[in-house]
């Protein structure tokens, strides 16, 4: 079994803000993707494109495995952590990371010549991640 983590840990902070780059590389090639019609591939290096999925989904396995503070005290009890992940994480990880996740995978299938769809603008969603991290931040 993997140990709790901190998440003032130097690996956690470091691991926050590669999440924090690949945020904010997104917010800004997500609306160009949108406006313009342009591959994520185009903007972005390949093989980053190709590993945000994965690394968003790593990180909910991350997520799973780091204590949190709660009124000022560490919690590290895994119930409450998953308790606590159900409850505040989860909902925004879907919202915000699938919709990405699941244009990027359809992007990369379609030809250039593929119209505009309407689910593409829920990749905007993925925003909702630079809220999540910077409230992270805050608390460390």
């Amino acid at each position: 079994m993997l140990p709790i983590l901190n998440p003032c840990n130097n690996a956690r902070i470091l691991w926050d803000l590669l999440l924090l780059s690949i945020v904010m590389l997104f917010i800004f090639c997500i609306p160009i993707h949108l406006i313009y019609g342009k591959k994520y591939h185009e903007l972005i290096p390949l093989f980053i494109v190709i590993l945000t999925p994965f690394i968003l989904i790593i990180e909910l396995c991350i997520a799973l495995n780091t204590g949190y503070f709660e009124k000022g005290i560490y919690v590290e009890s895994r119930h409450l952590i998953m308790l606590n992940w159900l409850k505040n994480i989860l909902p925004i990880d879907i919202i915000a990371n699938f919709p990405l996740i699941l244009d990027v995978f359809v992007n990369s299938i379609q030809d250039q010549g593929e119209e505009f769809s309407y689910f593409q603008l829920f990749s905007l969603l993925f925003i909702l991640n630079l809220r999540k991290l910077l409230a992270r931040f805050n608390k460390i």
